[in-house]
């Protein structure tokens, strides 16, 4: 499974321009390391202690 642009693939390049496909697996690699960098701090446990 891929991201990309749904007006691109429904519709052609007369709408959108943007032909970039994104693995949904790479894109949620990235999403999680990046939320598990933010929450996985001191700060961010205090935050779910409150």
């Amino acid at each position: 499974m891929e991201y990309g642009c749904s007006e691109w693939k429904y519709r052609g390049l007369s709408v959108c321009q943007n032909t970039i496909k994104v693995s949904r697996l790479l894109v949620e690699k990235v999403l999680l390391e990046a939320i598990q960098q933010d929450l996985f701090t001191e700060e961010g446990f205090a935050v779910v202690r409150q």
